[in-house]
């Protein structure tokens, strides 16, 4: 169903078949049809697993995560760290000004 995160893995037509949520006679239809149609099916699954194997790769997710790292510490506030108010007694070795 074209819900959730669906729309962002399954691209219509070309590596699966997208529809409403609700429209469950649209979704048995495109069910229906790839099992009548091996060619199709065949096409459909070749594309999909493509597709996986390329945005869903290790570099590929290791990059995405690197870039989300980096723009968040882009944000981060570097001037000087402050000391506690108050170090919990469950820390005796660290003395507080």
């Amino acid at each position: 169903y074209d819900a959730g995160g669906l729309p962002e893995v399954v691209q219509h037509g070309v590596t699966g078949y997208l529809h409403p949520v609700g429209d469950v006679e649209g979704a048995a239809a495109s069910a229906v049809a790839l099992l009548r149609n091996p060619s199709e099916w065949q096409r459909v699954s070749t594309a999909a697993a493509s597709d996986a194997r390329t945005r869903f790769s290790e570099e590929a997710i290791v990059a995405q995560y690197e870039a989300l790292y980096e723009r968040t510490l882009a944000t981060v506030d570097t001037s000087p760290l402050r000391t506690p108010p108050f170090v919990p007694a469950i820390v005796p070795s660290i003395a507080v000004p």
